[in-house]
């Protein structure tokens, strides 16, 4: 008798767990997407001069406005091709536990440019979070981040005048797919 049924315990429970992970779990979500500020429209009275890493970290804090955020774009200056070392982001929580970290190496950074940052943490959207920026590594020259007019800020940015932006990914379902 229970062989009989097995099969369609089997298919009932994998369709409740499918309906569970693409609704309510929002489990499938593709992509890297961020709103990349065009620099060029930047007036120069709106770059409010840039942060020198050489001697000190520099620490901002923001907090994501939508689920799945994936990653950070930086906008490094002072940057020539072939430098060493490494930039260091730190991402911490309100008790000051490091969530994740990722070093970019600054080989790979191109001056005046966007350069893509992943982290793997799970960050909760509406949660403030610090983000800690720290050169490590022989550095041949220190990169600058550098500083905007608040206009220029993403909405996420609570604290920091850092020229940056935040992706996420989006949901592979559209709500009326779900």
């Amino acid at each position: 008798m229970l062989r009989k049924r097995l099969p369609a315990i089997m298919i009932s429970i994998a369709a409740l767990l499918a309906i569970i992970l693409i609704g309510p779990a929002d489990y499938f979500v593709h992509g890297y997407f961020c709103d990349e500020i065009d620099c060029t429209q930047i007036t120069a009275e709106d770059f409010a001069g840039s942060i020198n890493l050489e001697n000190n970290d520099y620490i901002m804090t923001f907090m994501p406005e939508k689920d799945h955020m994936v990653g950070i774009e930086i906008y490094l200056i002072n940057q020539p091709d072939g430098n060493t070392g490494n930039l260091t982001l730190t991402i911490s929580d309100k008790s000051d536990n490091d969530i994740d970290k990722a070093d970019v190496d600054l080989a790979n950074v191109k001056a005046a440019t966007w350069y893509k940052v992943y982290t793997k943490a799970k960050l909760k959207k509406g949660e403030e979070y610090t983000l800690r920026f720290s050169v490590t590594g022989n550095c041949t020259n220190i990169p600058y981040l550098q500083n905007v007019d608040s206009d220029y800020l993403p909405d996420e940015t609570t604290s920091g005048n850092v020229l940056l932006c935040y992706a996420y990914s989006d949901s592979t379902f559209t709500f009326q797919d779900k």
